[in-house]
């Protein structure tokens, strides 16, 4: 059987008065959400009707572009996400492989459009190292009424140039002004749970963000973190808690640190906690701080063009 047609992941574009190229996708799923029944009646050992129950489709992705999208939203992208509308349509991208070649020419593509939805964060890692953050969104589509929740072309154009140049890095922890020494592995959930609900049509038509609960947990080489914080743990003081994430540069191995181009998250409640000690050569601590919100301020303030103290 011929192998005749191999796509590979694009970026994932925002069509809107000017769009938003998410570049840096290094990973993408589209799912169609389609929920089946299977009709097994009348005593009978074999079923004899199927068809479709509901449809709620998404499309994960992962990105390098931390910066890019962080700032979206006023810098509100990683706890309010962005709504997707006739005026904001998410458009993904299944992109042709030339046979014998690169990449296929125009009107070679598969485009996957969403007209009404939400776009969310689910979080991101980072570790020490030459890798750089990943921060992982969805896709979720509703139906608007006319269209259905996706819209698939087989013969698109693909959007702008995409360009993956931003990067971040490992950077400082601190919890209550107080850098946690030995942070390995840093791994930010924002924990939000979206409220989904079908209609008549068979499709999502409605999605809207539930709950939040986000949850930031370290892996620390230095296990002293446990008498630091307590057995039970630190509360939140009015010295803020930070989390860094530091930009990649490409002559150097990162942006300076007085520069205002990296990536600060701010804790002003919540708790800090050592879950458990655990490992061989070395003994690791795993470190975990839960935000809540304080009554003002959200519970996790992002800002995209920080120095690092």
């Amino acid at each position: 059987m011929a192998v005749s047609a191999v796509y590979v992941p694009y970026a994932v574009n925002i069509n809107r008065a000017v769009d938003l190229l998410i570049d840096g996708v290094v990973n993408q799923v589209v799912d169609t959400g389609l929920a089946e029944y299977v009709l097994l009646a009348d005593g009978g050992v074999d079923p004899t009707m199927i068809g479709v129950g509901e449809h709620r489709p998404m499309i994960g992705f992962g990105t390098t572009s931390l910066g890019t999208l962080l700032a979206e939203a006023s810098d509100a992208f990683l706890t309010a996400g962005l709504a997707l509308s006739g005026s904001a349509i998410a458009e993904a991208y299944c992109y042709k492989v030339a046979e014998a070649g690169t990449r296929a020419g125009a009107g070679s593509h598969v485009k996957v459009a969403v007209n009404q939805g939400l776009l969310v964060p689910r979080g991101f890692s980072v570790a020490v190292g030459r890798t750089p953050a990943l921060l992982d969104c969805d896709i979720v589509a509703t139906y608007d009424g006319t269209n259905a929740p996706f819209v698939i072309t087989d013969s698109a154009d693909v959007p702008g140039t995409p360009h993956a140049d931003e990067s971040y890095f490992m950077g400082p922890l601190t919890i209550n002004g107080s850098a946690i020494d030995g942070v390995q592995a840093v791994r930010y959930q924002t924990g939000i749970t979206l409220l989904t609900l079908s209609g008549a049509a068979g499709y999502a038509e409605f999605v809207a963000i539930a709950s939040r609960l986000p949850l930031l947990t370290a892996t620390v080489v230095d296990v002293g973190a446990l008498y630091d914080l307590g057995l039970s743990g630190t509360k939140q003081s009015d010295t803020d808690s930070a989390f860094y994430l530091r930009q990649g540069a490409t002559d150097t191995p990162r942006t300076a640190d007085a520069s205002e181009a990296h990536i600060k998250l701010t804790f002003d409640e919540g708790l800090a906690w050592v879950r458990r000690l655990s490992g061989d050569h070395p003994y690791m601590a795993q470190l975990v701080y839960q935000p809540i919100w304080d009554g003002s301020n959200a519970a996790v303030v992002v800002d995209t063009d920080s120095a690092i103290p």
